[in-house]
Parts: structure tokens; C-alpha cells; sequence
């Protein structure tokens, strides 16, 4: 009986040991799938991470092409208003020169007709009054020309210091739109650099995600490998210690089966309650000692020997150890 026990005892222990490993199995495969689905989560985030950064990249792209096409259009504004400025300085530049050659000549036709009209008037003198009239009305025509010289000479500076006026006003504005040009293009310059220098980190940082990624998804099959090894072992171990357990099962069966043979082979073959304890004088041990007592007290005729029906007188006690 002690040794039925501890085989039964040997036999829970290996079957709470195997139950043990299963649950630990079914553990590590939670877990394994826990880390794969944070391992997709990971990897969706860092996707949509991606797709934010290459969308606002595309917008700030959009609107730096936007600026430069403002910035162009301004520039060739810019370009055909000093063009046009241009044309209108040199047309006026052609006027006046136009206008001073026309007073020129009008001043020499006039000029001329004057002294051919003075060298006829000059013949024409006889006397010292009409000579000393004709010299004063001279000096004074001369006197006039000079003033109206003074005055042409005056109107010509004031002209040309207007024209001068303006043609700095228009260098000045020329030079402010020319450095309001280059103060652009050096910000839109500063912008692509910067949109080229933020690229390149969100490049960078791209490639050190996918390579994280690529790390992450190696550690997920290096534990997932060892997860199904670990998995296999368990399941061979479960496999074997339920083999070992139904041996033991069988064993402990068969043990039973013997035990309950011997326990029965054992009985008092008249009660079938306790175990023979007398030898009667045939040799056969087989009753008890109340049903040899029973026996013993019957007819001498009827005291028979219950396997082979000899007839007995007395019996004799074994006693076991």
C-alpha cells in the first residue's frame, strides 16, 4: 500500500509539473503576442510619423514655390517698370536735346536774321545821330540776348538739375528695389537651406526609425525562434511527462489489479470478509479463525475441509509478521 502512494503521489506531482509548464507555455505566448502587437503599434506609429513629416514637407515645399513664383512675378514687375522708366528718361532726354537743338537753331536763325537785318540798317545810316542811335539800340539788342542767354542758360541748369533729381530718385528706388530684391533672395535662400537642412534631419531621422524598426522586428524573431523552440520543448516535455504519467497510470493500475488479487486470494473463502488465518490438518490454509471456530463445533462428520472436503479434526493458527 505505501508503495501505491507514493506512485500515485509520483504521478500528481509529474502531472502538476506538466501543468505547470503548459500555463508557463500559454504565459510566454501572451506575452509574445503582446509584443508583437506593440511591435505593429510601434510601427504604425512610426508610419504615420512619416506620412505627418512627408506631408508637411510637400506643404512647406508648396509654399516656398509659391513664394519664388510671387518673388519671380515681382521681380520681372520690377524689371519692366525699370524698363519702362528707362525709356521714359530717354525719351525725355531725347526731347530736351531735341527742344535745346530747335532753341539753338531758332537763337542762330534769329541771331542771323538780327545781324542781317542790323547790317542793312547799318548801310542804310548817314548821320552821327542815326549811327549813335543805331549803336545804343545795338547795345541794347545785345544787352537783351545776353539776359536772354543768362535766362535759356538758367532754364537749361534748372532742367538738368531736375533731370539729375530724377535720375537719382530713380537710381535710389532702382537700389532699394535691388536690395529689397537681394534681401528676398537671400531669405528664399536661407528658407531652402533651412527646408534642405530639415530634410535632411527628418531623413536621418527616418533612417534611424527603419533601423530601429529592423532592429525591433530582428529582437520579435529572435524571441518569437525561441518562443517556438521554448513552445516545442514544453510540448515535448508535456508529451513526455503525460507518456510518464500514463505509464505510472498503468502501473499503478496493474499494482492495484495485484494487490486487489492478492487482497482477494487471501480472504476466508467461507466469509469472504477477512483474511485466512488457519491451516487445516490437508494443508489447506484457507478460512479464518472464527470460521475454523464454526467449523470445529459442527458434527464430527461435517467438519470438512472447505477446498477439498477431506475431513479435519483440528486446525492450526498461523500468525504472519
Amino acid at each position: 500500500m505505501r508503495n501505491t502512494q507514493e506512485l500515485m503521489k509520483a504521478k500528481e506531482q509529474q502531472l502538476a509539473v506538466a501543468q505547470d509548464n503548459a500555463t508557463r507555455s500559454q504565459r510566454e505566448k501572451a506575452a509574445a503576442q503582446q509584443l508583437t502587437v506593440t511591435a505593429q503599434q510601434e510601427t504604425a506609429g512610426l508610419k504615420r510619423a512619416r506620412e505627418a513629416d512627408a506631408k508637411a514637407n510637400r506643404q512647406e515645399v508648396l509654399k516656398l514655390q509659391a513664394d519664388l513664383r510671387t518673388l519671380t512675378h515681382e521681380n520681372k514687375g520690377l524689371a519692366a517698370e525699370k524698363h519702362k522708366k528707362e525709356e521714359e528718361l530717354k525719351t525725355k532726354q531725347r526731347d530736351f536735346t531735341e527742344r535745346e537743338t530747335s532753341l539753338k537753331q531758332e537763337v542762330e536763325q534769329l541771331r542771323k536774321h538780327q545781324i542781317e537785318g542790323l547790317t542793312a540798317e547799318l548801310a542804310g545810316l548817314q548821320t552821327t545821330e542815326e549811327l549813335s542811335e543805331f549803336c545804343e539800340r545795338l547795345a541794347d539788342i545785345h544787352e537783351q540776348q545776353i539776359k536772354d542767354l543768362v535766362k535759356v542758360q538758367k532754364l537749361n541748369k534748372k532742367a538738368t538739375k531736375a533731370l539729375q533729381r530724377k535720375k537719382e530718385q530713380e537710381a535710389r528706388s532702382q537700389g532699394e528695389a535691388d536690395r529689397t530684391k537681394l534681401a528676398d533672395g537671400k531669405t528664399y535662400r536661407d528658407m531652402v537651406l533651412r527646408l534642405q537642412a530639415e530634410i535632411r534631419t527628418l531623413t536621418d531621422n527616418n533612417n534611424g526609425l527603419a533601423a530601429e524598426k529592423e532592429k525591433k522586428e530582428e529582437e520579435l524573431k529572435i524571441k518569437e525562434g525561441a518562443f517556438a523552440e521554448r513552445e516545442t520543448s514544453l510540448k515535448q516535455e508535456v508529451a513526455t511527462a503525460t507518456e510518464k504519467a500514463d505509464r505510472l497510470e498503468a502501473t499503478l493500475e496493474e499494482v492495484l489489479q495485484k494487490e486487489e488479487a492478492r487482497v482477494e486470494a487471501a480472504l476466508c473463502v467461507i466469509c469472504q470478509a477477512v483474511p485466512y488465518t488457519t491451516v487445516f490438518p490437508c494443508g489447506h490454509m484457507c478460512a479464518c479463525g472464527e470460521c475454523a471456530e464454526d467449523l470445529m463445533r459442527r458434527r464430527r462428520s461435517s467438519r470438512r475441509c472447505p477446498m477439498c472436503r477431506e475431513q479435519i479434526g483440528d486446525y492450526t493458527t498461523v500468525y504472519q509478521a
